[in-house]
């Protein structure tokens, strides 16, 4: 009897890797070879994303400047931070009284004006996000109140997706002073993020006019 073998197969008897007698591997786990790789990196580096975009970058100012009193500099001398006008302004711990919250060095919100001072950051709509920072007052200078707002804003600075606190700090000659002893207001809370998913901008903003107010150590963010 005849065995008639199809050009199709004998092609593939032909093929590399593929001799007559040798049996290939089964179709679902050729399939699996062919999807698990890619599918595994995806995974990589989703994973490497995910853990890059969670960590904040130089969350007590220490990287940057190291100015013998304060400085007003480009934003891009500090790792990790931007700032909506491009400057930032350091101080060095124990300059006019004030003394920084961990490390030598603390930012002042308002260098020549209010800014909003932000890092970029991958988040998800639905998932809790936890805060823990410092903030004072500067009372120096003025006896306003000063406040910070916390927010998540589009990559274009164009939309506020959602405000996660508003703190308030009370300068000296305040009845309600945090600043006379030194104090700093430790800044603790959480919240559901309700925003679209991706980068967007986590921002401190101050919301006191002029040259004056709003100090800032000691940032950190959780999941």
């Amino acid at each position: 009897m005849e065995i008639i073998v199809h050009k199709s197969f004998k092609a593939s008897l032909n093929k590399p890797g593929i001799r007559e007698g040798q049996k290939s591997k089964p179709l679902s786990t050729r399939l699996l070879t062919k999807v698990s790789f890619p599918l595994v990196f995806i995974l990589l580096m989703a994973g490497q994303a995910q853990a890059q975009v969670r960590v904040i970058e130089n969350p007590s100012f220490e990287d940057g400047p190291t100015p013998g009193n304060y400085s007003i500099h480009s934003d891009a001398l500090h790792p990790g931070w931007i700032s909506t006008d491009g400057t930032m302004e350091t101080w060095a711990d124990g300059f006019h009284v004030r003394d920084a919250q961990d490390g030598d060095y603390l930012i002042e919100l308002n260098p020549r004006s209010p800014i909003g001072l932000y890092q970029e950051i991958c988040l998800i709509s639905g998932e809790s996000l936890s805060w823990d920072l410092y903030h004072a007052a500067r009372g120096t200078r003025t006896s306003v109140d000063q406040t910070l707002l916390y927010e998540v804003i589009s990559l274009d600075g164009g939309t506020t997706h959602q405000q996660l606190f508003s703190n308030t700090v009370f300068p000296m000659g305040s009845s309600a002073s945090n600043n006379a002893l030194n104090l700093w207001d430790n800044v603790t809370g959480s919240t559901t993020y309700t925003g679209p998913t991706g980068v967007q901008r986590l921002q401190f903003r101050s919301t006191n006019a002029g040259g004056s107010g709003n100090f800032l150590d000691n940032r950190e963010l959780s999941r």
